[in-house]
């Protein structure tokens, strides 16, 4: 292999292509092989690796403010409310569901190194809507149905925007589609919460390579890998011990209705809004 060919695996762009095309694929057809339940305990052990890094991160980039407190305070003040007075669980797992779909969208703008804009932003709420109803549908007689249409927009969408405002779909945009047709083409059985834990694996997965690209040949490259493997290896360590009930507090954590709950409240305080994210990781 000659010096070129090396430099070319090697560069960010090369990187980025397996990211977007090869990782997916090769996840997704992974997990369709494997038993519904594996899926969810591998994704709930990393999520929490993933939440707990967010906040270590956030913390010393000094994005812990006191309106990340409020609105965390706030945030948890009304689940616990809602929990204690209302208690129905399917309104937590579809708000849980949709506002991971819009975080995974929006946030792959943000990897892509490219502006969310209105324009774009009209993909972004289609694959939204794609991506909770291929999780909440699955097993529904409209389910094709609704799929088709969702999907037929969409293209329409980015053929108009292409023809008359001359505007070729972005790259994070085409990314998107390609996970959604994944999606539509694994399905991945009947339980709803699959789908969703499967797009939960490949939003930490991405993220993961995202920051290990960014401080790749530097002194923070062990720590940030060390921490990656240290999170996770307690998000195991706990879920093991929450499985074999010998800690009950555990299951406010690992419980799927409240892990759901925690997830919603990673997605508000990782909000630009809230984090003062501004900037494109690669910009």
């Amino acid at each position: 292999m000659t010096s070129l060919s090396i430099s070319i695996i090697r560069s960010q762009g090369f990187l980025m292509l397996l990211r977007d095309i090869g990782l997916p694929f090769a996840l997704f057809a992974l997990f369709a092989l494997l038993p519904n339940d594996w899926i969810l305990m591998t994704f709930v052990i990393v999520a929490w690796g993933h939440i707990n890094l967010a906040m270590l991160y956030q913390y010393r980039a000094g994005k812990i403010t006191s309106r990340y407190a409020l609105v965390a305070a706030a945030s948890i003040a009304l689940g616990v409310g809602y929990f204690l007075w209302v208690g129905y669980e399917f309104p937590i797992y579809v708000l849980g569901i949709a506002a991971f779909a819009l975080h995974f969208s929006v946030d792959e703008f943000y990897l892509h190194g490219e502006t969310l804009t209105w324009k774009n932003g009209i993909i972004a709420g289609i694959v939204t809507a794609l991506f909770t109803s291929i999780s909440l549908l699955p097993s529904s007689p409209v389910y094709q149905t609704v799929i088709m249409l969702l999907v037929g927009f969409g293209l329409a969408v980015l053929a108009l925007r292409s023809v008359v405002a001359r505007i070729p779909p972005s790259r994070t945009e085409v990314y998107l589609c390609y996970v959604g047709a994944l999606l539509m083409v694994f399905k991945f059985g009947t339980h709803f919460y699959t789908a969703f834990g499967v797009l939960s694996l490949l939003h930490f997965v991405n993220w993961y390579i995202a920051y290990g690209m960014k401080v790749s040949g530097t002194a923070r490259a062990l720590r940030y890998w060390s921490e990656v493997a240290l999170c996770t290896v307690m998000g195991a360590t706990l879920f093991f011990l929450y499985f074999i009930d010998a800690i009950s507090f555990l299951k406010y954590l690992f419980g799927p209705l409240y892990y759901t709950a925690w997830s919603i409240l990673h997605f508000i305080l990782s909000s630009r809004w809230v984090s003062g994210l501004k900037r494109p990781l690669f910009g």
